[in-house]
């Protein structure tokens, strides 16, 4: 809107051949922007010719970047009501995914995206902290009381769990039935 106006004064107050001038360069200007379009917009789409086919779902690219992942979230669809624990991070990332895909609530996905749209971070509070804790805490009696505190039913263990924290699985294992198992993601649930 401010070009629109400046471009409109300028015309206005310009005189002589400094309005010719300037009427040229705003036509050669807006016309490259008009011509850009068109000819980028093969580019910037591949041509619609996309790799693995034209689709409305989301969720399609992890079936090829993380089959493993992909296979236990349709597992997670098809379970009862839960809140899931799962690795927390940033914004627009693969973090969240389990909550993302299956519909199942999460303790905490992306905390900024969280303080972002709730107008501050009290409601976020030490979840990511809790989290972080009961994924790398030895201690079962720690990881137990995070349990209790957010109401967890299933907690999710694959590649990206195990590359953000320092996880100690082994508590899991020993103390909690495993729900589903398949490739590198395990789901352990509490009972």
């Amino acid at each position: 809107l401010a070009a629109t106006f400046g471009t409109i004064v300028l015309l206005h107050e310009l005189r002589g051949v400094w309005r010719w001038v300037f009427a040229a360069v705003f036509v050669s200007v807006l016309g490259m922007a008009m011509v850009y379009a068109p000819l980028a917009f093969n580019t910037k789409t591949n041509g619609f010719n996309q790799p693995n086919g034209l689709s409305l779902d989301a969720s399609k690219h992890l079936n090829l970047s993380s089959p493993d992942d992909a296979a236990a979230i349709d597992w997670l669809k098809t379970v009862p009501l839960g809140i899931v624990a799962e690795a927390v991070g940033g914004q627009y990332s693969e973090y969240a995914r389990a909550a993302t895909y299956s519909g199942q609530p999460n303790v905490l996905g992306w905390p900024g995206h969280e303080g972002q749209w709730r107008g501050g971070y009290i409601e976020v509070g030490p979840r990511e902290d809790d989290i972080r804790r009961l994924f790398e805490s030895r201690n079962w009696d720690d990881a137990r009381s995070v349990i209790n505190q957010y109401d967890i039913k299933y907690i999710f263990v694959g590649n990206l769990e195990r590359n953000t924290y320092n996880l100690f699985e082994e508590k899991f294992r020993q103390l909690l039935p495993v729900a589903y198992e398949q490739g590198s993601v395990t789901i352990y649930v509490v009972p």
